[in-house]
């Protein structure tokens, strides 16, 4: 991993406050991704949802331009599910509670759409009927929106 990378990474997990709990993890399997398949990820999402006034995290997500990885329950469990995205996100749905992301700010570091209390989540069925699930609460939110643009939308099948 490059140092812009861990940068991003570190900076990421800070804003959502994973950092102290699932940096370890997150950079284990990075590196094993890495030794697969020797290209860069492009982005990295980490699953989010508030109960009883903590916040739990839940599956980590790579995401490349051609590849998505999955891995659940990723700080107990060793399990990495392939997703092989090109054009295949047939539809997806987006339930929101306290976010509007139409004054998101889209500079990457000053991001400002969501709240403490904010709840996002995201499900998408690709074209053989597999669904996903994406769940965010405070400033995941906007890490997840990101998710949605940069990945899902552009995914989508042609028309």
């Amino acid at each position: 991993m490059d140092k812009a990378t861990v940068f991003a990474l570190n900076e990421y997990m800070l804003k959502i406050g994973a950092a102290i709990q699932c940096s370890s993890r997150v950079s284990d399997f990075m590196r094993q991704y890495e030794k697969l398949y020797g290209d860069e990820i492009g982005d990295i999402f980490i699953t989010n949802y508030i109960k009883d006034d903590k916040i739990h995290f839940e599956n980590l997500w790579f995401f490349s331009e051609k590849r998505w990885w999955e891995m659940r329950d990723f700080l107990t469990e060793d399990k990495i599910t392939l997703v092989n995205l090109k054009n295949r996100v047939q539809s997806w749905t987006v339930e929101k509670e306290d976010y509007d992301f139409i004054d998101f700010d889209s500079d990457y570091y000053n991001k400002t759409a969501a709240s403490a209390s904010s709840t996002f989540s995201l499900s998408v069925i690709l074209t053989n009927e597999q669904t996903l699930r994406f769940t965010a609460a405070g400033k995941n939110c906007d890490f997840l929106y990101e998710i949605l643009k940069e990945y899902i939308i552009k995914n989508e099948m042609p028309d």
